[in-house]
């Protein structure tokens, strides 16, 4: 792996770093980057099949009222949000739809919402086009650079960052048994981390993108599983989903009923719909008893979490091995045959509830 200029100077992990240096590029003149390549090199990245239209420079901004990249032409306006170790939160590609100032508003033009990320999320509001690193990389590299030209130099090192991030990346992605430390560093601090051998391994630890990968692997998994989930998350570096299997009025409390799967840790879990504002003593001794009666130490769960500060009370159980020691079509039946438990179980604890509740 080549160690390009922004892997030197640490900062190949920064979004913001990312943003400008794209947005450096499309700012340049014509006398490097010409007109009908910035064009060529904009409709490829956003998918454009109209022309784009603009007399000399076009107008790029960045950090512009909450959009990362805003990109005004004569025809056509880009904003564009970058996200590399974060994932989407709090709903951005709804709330940002309306994030042009108003004395850019101009309804002879096309919007385009282009939603950037390193492991290829996909964005919550189709609106949006997902836009991977790798796009990008391609995208730059089709365009004829003139060596003479001193900005080159930046740009091919730029393209090279994004190629390193890339390859890491889908190396990942094909064989993740060979990437031990996405799994077991994600929760420390990098002064923490040992050094590895593997330069793609050490790249990894470096740029800290472990939990990034492996939100993207979980993602992954749940797709080819065909699982539902309500959430992709994280706690101290290491990634989980949470699924939603039931939602049922316990004496006028809504709780939900789910499954949740984090590291090594397996859990069927009870929370009240209201969890922010929630307290442990909504969860009752006579609800807390069912609960365990249906769920506790049945099918090796047998560590029981009562509630702490909120009404949440769970079951898990620990895998005895690591996720990158199992392969991933065992890890995708493993978790399918733990939903369709958690589904029985939760039917039993339904109709449990149903009779014992009857008359409340």
């Amino acid at each position: 792996m080549k160690n390009t200029f922004f892997d030197s100077l640490m900062i190949s992990d920064s979004e913001r770093v990312h943003t400008q240096t794209l947005a450096w590029i499309i700012s340049l003149d014509d006398s490097v980057f010409p007109s009908n390549k910035k064009k060529q090199f904009l409709s490829k990245l956003f998918n454009v099949n109209g022309e784009i239209r603009f007399e000399q420079n076009i107008y790029v901004e960045t950090e512009f009222n909450k959009i990362d990249l805003f990109i005004d032409t004569d025809n056509y306006q880009f904003l564009l949000e970058n996200k590399l170790k974060s994932s989407e939160h709090s709903n951005q590609t709804f709330r940002y739809i309306d994030a042009i100032p108003s004395q850019f508003e101009d309804a002879n033009k096309t919007r385009i919402y282009g939603f950037l990320t390193l492991v290829k999320d996909e964005p919550l509001n189709q609106e949006w086009i997902p836009i991977s690193f790798e796009k990008l990389k391609d995208s730059l590299k089709e365009v004829t650079w003139n060596d003479s030209q001193k900005e080159t130099v930046f740009i091919k090192e730029y393209i090279q960052t994004l190629g390193n991030l890339t390859d890491v990346y889908n190396g990942f992605i094909d064989n993740h048994r060979n990437y031990a430390n996405v799994f077991t560093d994600g929760s420390k601090k990098k002064y923490e981390k040992e050094r590895y051998e593997n330069d793609l391994q050490d790249y990894i630890r470096r740029n800290q993108l472990e939990t990034i990968f492996q939100k993207a692997f979980l993602k992954a998994i749940l797709k080819n599983a065909e699982i539902e989930y309500i959430e992709i998350g994280e706690t101290r570096g290491t990634a989980l989903f949470q699924t939603h299997i039931s939602e049922i009025n316990i004496a006028g409390e809504i709780f939900r009923l789910g499954f949740q799967f984090q590291g090594k840790s397996m859990k069927i879990n009870l929370v009240h719909k209201n969890y922010a504002d929630s307290k442990p003593e909504q969860v009752g001794e006579k609800l807390m008893k069912i609960f365990k009666n249906v769920f506790y130490q049945k099918n090796d769960y047998n560590t029981l979490n009562k509630p702490r500060k909120k009404a949440y009370v769970s079951v898990s159980k620990i895998l005895t091995n690591e996720i990158f020691d199992i392969d991933k079509s065992a890890l995708i039946e493993l978790l399918q045959k733990e939903i369709k438990y958690s589904n029985v179980k939760v039917k039993e604890f339904e109709n449990l509830i149903n009779t014992e509740y009857k008359n409340v």
